[in-house]
């Protein structure tokens, strides 16, 4: 059914796509949405190329035939030739020899041609479209590319980029051209991966921490950039490869110890255009457990959603308990009856991988005592710990009992 969004739905779910994270494909995904019809996009030497889900294979295979073919009436001479010819995005109808019909724009970025966008001709004319429409795929289409791909040799010093930080994670868009703006800003091109850490404490911002937080991130190869934000430490951290943040935050935890300080940590990201909503989730993740967790000093965001996701559908779900495992249950019932503690013995063990020498550990017991429980529940109420979806159920039904009790469930160290 042919019936493409509105102008101003448009703009607005553009806006808000670019407004968090996302890449190439996820906008010629929205651009096909948006005009009922399959849309691709390359940039301006057509080395790179995004299709959305149901660009017709059949019309790539044909263009690439004409361009390795090489003749005089070769698709992407008459492309070359019409790209010279127009000055600015207004879409324009391409029909070269024994190839469909489609329509084209220029795709630009603070003024410099770097791609071009594509509509082929579908189940209808495309004098249907919207060139409005395509214009705004197409604008967002080339900020997305640069945001992807543009990297800038820096000075050996990070002025520059402390000062680029700082406008990046102040920037509140209004609109798309807002992100047009800033799309030049995007050189931190020496590390691919980052993260957006918040810390709280009353010693966050005293020099000794400040030391020791520059060294651990020299000896590990890495670079940050920070800020002060409404009395908490802002921190961005760049690394060269993924994975490169597990010892550094394993070194991390004496000097947090030592100053009394807790951590949030967001999602691990590449593009650098949406440092507060990266920011907000480091933010939100420390203050929501740092206050009830003092048995743990870095708050992942990754490990803390489900939790997240229990706190938000607490008003959806009036009466949680009927979810619960009837295993979980039978464990409360006799804790209350034989003054056990098999219930808090059992969550701890399973947020720990089933290890009883952790578990004691959390619990300040003896390890002995903790396999003597583990052997009582599963002689008492069957369970079998090697049963996965088995043991999930029955965490499941801990965070469940959690979120009614407004305890924040637990996440996994």
């Amino acid at each position: 059914m042919f019936n493409p969004a509105p102008a101003a739905l448009a703009y607005k779910q553009l806006y808000d796509l670019l407004a968090r994270p996302h890449n190439l494909q996820d906008v010629v995904n929205l651009g096909e949405k948006l005009l009922c019809t399959p849309v691709s996009f390359s940039n301006s030497a057509f080395r790179h190329r995004a299709i959305s889900a149901h660009y017709p294979m059949e019309d790539i295979q044909a263009r690439e035939a004409y361009f390795h073919a090489n003749t005089a009436e070769s698709y992407y001479e008459e492309v070359l030739y019409r790209m010279e010819q127009q000055k600015d995005s207004t879409p324009f109808i391409l029909h070269a020899k024994n190839t469909a019909r489609r329509y084209i724009s220029k795709a630009y970025c603070n003024g410099k041609h770097v791609g071009h966008f594509t509509v082929p001709q579908g189940d209808f004319p495309l004098e249907k479209l919207s060139t409005e429409i395509i214009v705004m795929i197409c604008n967002a289409c080339a900020i997305t590319y640069v945001l992807e791909n543009s990297t800038k040799n820096m000075d050996d010093t990070l002025t520059p980029e402390t000062a680029l930080f700082e406008s990046l994670f102040n920037l509140l868009p209004n609109s798309m051209d807002d992100f047009d703006q800033h799309a030049r800003f995007y050189t931190f091109g020496r590390y691919s991966h980052f993260l957006m850490l918040c810390f709280v404490g009353a010693k966050v911002f005293s020099p000794d921490f400040k030391r020791l937080l520059t060294l651990i991130v020299q000896q590990h190869d890495m670079a940050c950039w920070s800020l002060q934000y409404c009395g908490r430490l802002c921190l961005l951290l760049g690394m060269k490869n993924p994975g490169d943040e597990v010892s550094f935050f394993e070194a991390l935890k004496v000097p947090l110890e030592k100053h009394d300080l807790h951590v949030g940590v967001s999602d691990r990201f590449t593009d650098l255009h949406c440092l507060r909503h990266h920011y907000n989730s480091a933010e939100e993740t420390v203050l929501f457990f740092g206050l009830n967790r003092r048995d743990m000093r870095i708050h992942m965001f990754d490990r803390c959603k489900i939790a997240f996701f229990m706190r938000d559908i607490r008003q959806h779900v009036p009466d949680p308990y009927q979810y619960c495992s009837f295993t979980v249950h039978e464990i409360l019932d006799y804790d209350r009856t034989h003054d056990t503690q098999y219930a808090e013995t059992l969550k701890t063990y399973l947020l720990h991988r089933c290890s009883p020498q952790e578990t004691a550990s959390v619990l300040f017991l003896h390890k002995n005592t903790i396999i003597y429980r583990i052997k009582r529940l599963e002689e008492l109420f069957g369970i079998d710990f090697t049963d996965g979806y088995q043991n999930f159920r029955m965490l499941f039904s801990f965070a469940l009992l959690s979120m009614v009790n407004s305890i924040p469930p637990a996440p996994m160290k």
